[in-house]
């Protein structure tokens, strides 16, 4: 001890008072306890995951299935309000590229019976 402040000296406190309290050394067997553990904790999220991801796929599937269902019935009543033989309707589809979706379609379709229409009063005329 210092004699001015009454404070122990470093040198004075021993040793195993001045360090802090030390973790035990973990040995290789812990290590692999451990490693094991968080391996089996992602399989398991990883399982999860493809689980939801199955059952989004479903989810898609049944809404691209209704989305067809209600097309072929708009494609329907598209081809019978025009009058539509199958061979309009196979002409029309020839003339669209491949991956369109049914709305720009449907205003394809419209335009080529407008034009169809003003060719036939022209024709009339």
């Amino acid at each position: 001890m210092t004699e001015k402040n009454n404070v122990p000296a470093v040198d004075d406190i021993p040793a195993e008072q001045q360090t802090e309290s030390t973790k035990p050394k973990r040995t290789d067997e812990d290590k692999f306890h451990e490693l094991y553990a968080k391996r089996d904790k992602l399989l398991k999220r990883l399982a999860d995951v493809k689980a939801q991801e199955k059952s989004l796929d479903k989810r898609i599937a049944a809404l691209n299935e209704k989305i067809k269902e209600i097309e072929r019935t708009r494609l329907l009543n598209m081809c019978k309000e025009r009058n539509w033989t199958l061979s309009d309707l196979m002409y029309v589809l020839e003339s669209i590229p491949e991956g369109m979706d049914f709305k720009t379609f449907s205003k394809k379709v419209t335009k080529k019976a407008q034009q169809t229409k003003k060719e036939e009063h022209d024709d009339q005329i």
